[in-house]
């Protein structure tokens, strides 16, 4: 697997102060981008992104997003695993990244679905999981803690064939299907005591635009495909090609409606467990955002 990991945060100018957290009851939601309920041509960097909304909240208690991909196409749960990656900030890391105040995104890219004589043809699964460091419930006079437990998580089907699609994020309308949210009722020295009681995702809080995927696209590794790849999934600006040996830092500037945005790629490598393929590059991509934020280039 080659993964690039990109971290979409609209915060404060310069980080001058910590972001505000949202008052409780809040909820986090967690919505897949891409893909979608549909097929799709093989492609060398397919692309994978989600989003988690509501992030100062995730960020305050820790928090971890991890996804799978599996080919039905195949029995076995040991041999149908096609690849995966697991997206964490520990409050118990040092040192501590700034949380972004409304939404990021998480882009991965997966070599899993090259066409090499046709074994990349089937149907696949994609599923994806959160978790918070340690969370609580109350029952009755006592209160119980758990250490990672999964509180939200959810699946879809695609289909990877020769007449399938070429990469398009826009395509399927500008709202990504329904997510999974987790309510969060109230801070229990720094656990996080859940109630999900009238808990309801809105996906549609984010708006997929051709702005936000050509954004997609010049922060992830160049997409090709047995089809033409669509005029709003790729950019003129892609990622340097880095070995897996290297670690580089590329800085970005520019502007948009105003708003001076900086963005910093850090890449670094790491090896997977022995049921994933390989070697997995992960790529970490953090955008400050000016004082009227990003979020004004998304909708």
């Amino acid at each position: 697997m080659k993964a690039s990991l990109v971290l979409v945060a609209y915060l404060p100018l310069l980080c001058v102060a910590a972001v505000a957290l949202p008052a409780l009851p809040a909820n986090i939601e967690v919505d897949v981008i891409f893909p979608r309920n549909d097929t799709y041509s093989p492609a060398d960097n397919f692309p994978i992104v989600l989003a988690v909304q509501n992030a100062a909240l995730a960020y305050d208690f820790g928090f971890q997003v991890l996804w799978e991909v599996r080919n039905l196409s195949k029995s076995g749960p040991s041999t149908n695993l096609v690849d995966f990656e697991s997206i964490l900030h520990s409050n118990a890391l040092e040192p501590k990244v700034p949380a972004p105040s409304s939404t990021f995104f998480i882009l991965n890219s997966t070599t899993e679905f090259e066409d090499f004589l046709g074994e990349a043809y089937g149907i696949y699964q994609l599923n994806w999981f959160f978790a918070l460091d340690e969370n609580c419930t109350r029952d009755g006079i006592f209160i119980d803690h758990e250490i990672g437990n999964a509180l939200a998580g959810g699946g879809l089907i695609f289909t990877i064939a020769d007449d399938g699609k070429a990469v398009d994020f826009t395509d399927g309308g500008p709202c990504p299907p329904t997510g999974g949210a987790v309510g969060i009722q109230s801070n229990i020295s720094g656990c996080a005591h859940i109630d999900n009681t009238g808990v309801v995702a809105k996906p549609c809080n984010i708006v997929l635009n051709e702005q936000l995927a050509s954004s997609f696209s010049a922060n992830l590794p160049p997409i090709t495909t047995a089809s033409s790849v669509s005029t709003t999934s790729m950019s003129s600006t892609s990622m340097s090609s880095i070995s897996s040996t290297t670690r580089a830092t590329t800085t970005i500037s520019g502007s948009n409606s105003g708003t001076s945005t900086s963005m910093t790629t850090t890449t670094t490598t790491a090896t997977s467990s022995n049921d994933a393929p390989n070697k997995a590059i992960q790529t970490v991509v953090a955008i400050l955002a000016g004082a009227a934020g990003l979020y004004g280039i998304l909708v």
